[in-house]
């Protein structure tokens, strides 16, 4: 049996796993991060058919990935007791006839969904009190603060399914369609906002300057992020004229896709968007200031993270509980434009 302490069974035979359905993270940031595991599972298992559970609002992120065969797309219920979609979901789930479950999230739900979904093999992590309804009940710590959450998801994959690390990235394929948004050449891509709140959003003025710089040398700005904040970016934005442009709760998940692979740069905050980029091959810098870039920076081959903590951070909260932002105010847009000259061409002036 199964314990909270958890165990490593013997990994699952090639000819049991015909059907995988992977329930996702949650997160756009997470769901980029599990990538190269899911990509390990489709390496190794070539001919299995794989699915992805995920929520309605990242399943088109899945359209880039063709390597994975079916999409499962749910909405979140009203509230945390919304039994009749659930139940819905999980009807679906059973009717598809799913041979192994693997469940990538840490919560109870999750794992109730693919128990009562009678999938034969269910393999997660031990956390919330639910080994009882796994079948494969791994300890694989994915809060663990010196080891990034992709090389937890790989340690999940390689002991339950004998996956080994991938030695390449992921493949992402962004279709021509999705390209619906024009914006001048050249142009960067800007994410002044995050989701997790003020302890991980570069200062307003900052990104302002920093657009400024671009302005100045003839290349154009995209400001980019959810409706929530659109306010945001046209704080940002106030004064730069008509070069700059707010798209802030405009763009659908593929439109972003298509925008940032056509874009000169990218920089952003610690968000979903951020490990978008990375993954993308966009080069990429990424801001941090309370959460921990060992655990969480994004990963890619034109990819840099700045961060330059204070003794507080990484402190994990939404909002300084000092008041001052330090770990964001130390970088400037100065630092940020010399961290792009080292992993891409810019404009001459910039040099």
């Amino acid at each position: 049996m199964s314990s909270e302490t958890g165990f490593h069974p013997r990994p699952i035979a090639e000819e049991a796993a015909t059907r995988l359905l992977v329930k996702a993270p949650n997160w756009l940031g997470d769901v980029v991060m599990s990538l190269p595991a899911l990509w390990a599972v489709r390496s190794h298992f070539p001919h299995m058919h794989l699915g992805v559970l995920v929520r309605e609002e990242l399943a088109s992120f899945f359209s880039a990935t063709p390597w994975v065969d079916a999409v499962i797309a749910y909405r979140r219920g009203k509230g945390r007791f919304d039994f009749s979609s659930r139940w819905r979901l999980i009807r679906q789930v059973r009717a598809q006839r799913w041979n192994i479950g693997l469940i990538l999230p840490r919560s109870f739900e999750s794992a109730l969904w693919f128990y009562l979904a009678r999938v034969p093999i269910r393999i997660g992590v031990t956390a919330q009190a639910r080994s009882a309804l796994l079948t494969h009940a791994l300890h694989v710590d994915l809060k663990r603060p010196d080891r990034h959450l992709t090389s937890s998801y790989l340690e999940l994959v390689a002991s339950s399914l004998g996956c080994p690390a991938p030695s390449s990235p992921p493949p992402l394929s962004v279709p021509a369609t999705f390209t619906t948004f024009q914006v001048p050449s050249p142009y960067v891509i800007l994410a002044p906002g995050a989701a997790y709140g003020p302890a991980k959003q570069w200062p307003a003025p900052h990104w302002q300057a920093l657009a400024r710089k671009f302005l100045a040398l003839g290349v154009q700005v995209a400001l980019v992020g959810t409706n929530s904040e659109r306010p945001l970016c046209q704080e940002v934005a106030a004064g730069l004229g008509p070069r700059c442009h707010v798209l802030a709760g405009e763009t659908t998940l593929p439109q972003l896709m298509a925008l940032l692979v056509h874009s000169l740069a990218y920089v952003g905050n610690d968000s979903g968007a951020t490990h978008l980029a990375a993954a993308l091959g966009v080069p990429t810098v990424a801001l941090f200031g309370s959460t921990n870039p060992v655990r969480t920076a994004p990963h890619g081959a034109r990819c840099t993270v700045l961060y330059d903590p204070p003794v507080c951070s990484p402190c994990l909260q939404r909002t300084c509980r000092f008041g001052h932002y330090e770990c964001l105010h130390r970088i400037t847009p100065e630092r940020v434009l010399t961290a792009l000259e080292q992993i891409t061409e810019l404009p001459p002036a910039l040099r």
